[in-house]
């Protein structure tokens, strides 16, 4: 049931990295599959919302939802969600390194935002450069450019002053993104 489930989330090609809150409560269908739309009804649609109790709690919680379900075996059910959360690597609220774990996870959510941050601003300085280069070319070729009947020296002057402004501008951005 759990390889089931990491199939789903590509486990092998993330390098065994699921957070909880991306394994949806429908995806654990294999284990709790008449209870997981009373879960939801609860509040809890992924295992981060699950984890967030402590496991006397979650007992409880699909005993009480148990009762009214149309599963013959019911007593284990319970356990093997739990069991397959703990596969997955994950602790439940109270138990011994839970809080050391979310805080884990949080670092490691800030180094995945700041390389997503940091990504996006390189790609904002290169798309910047590409600009610059095409502003250059333009001003080069405004340079060489000889007064024709229809384009006298005075467009051909405001035109290399507005692209001059223009690479003067694109030039701040960059410095201020580095």
């Amino acid at each position: 049931k759990i390889k089931i489930i990491q199939m789903n989330y590509q486990y092998k090609k993330n390098k065994g990295m699921i957070f909880p809150e991306d394994i949806e409560i429908e995806n654990l269908k294999s284990i709790i599959y008449f209870e997981y739309e009373a879960l939801k009804e609860k509040g809890i649609n992924n295992v981060k919302d699950l984890t967030n109790y402590e496991i006397p709690e979650i007992k409880r919680i699909i005993s009480a939802i148990s009762q009214k379900s149309k599963r013959k075996n019911k007593k284990n059910i319970a356990s093997d969600l739990i069991r397959a959360i703990h596969i997955f690597g994950f602790l439940f609220k109270g138990e011994d390194g839970y809080d050391s774990q979310q805080e884990y996870l949080k670092r490691i959510k800030n180094v995945i935002n700041t390389k997503v941050e940091n990504d996006k601003a390189n790609n904002n300085i290169i798309k910047e450069l590409n600009n610059r280069k095409k502003q250059l070319f333009f001003y080069t070729r405004l340079q060489t450019e000889k007064p024709l009947p229809f384009r006298n020296q005075e467009e051909i002057d405001k035109e290399l002053e507005e692209v001059t402004n223009n690479i003067i501008k694109i030039e701040s951005n960059i410095i201020s993104k580095k």
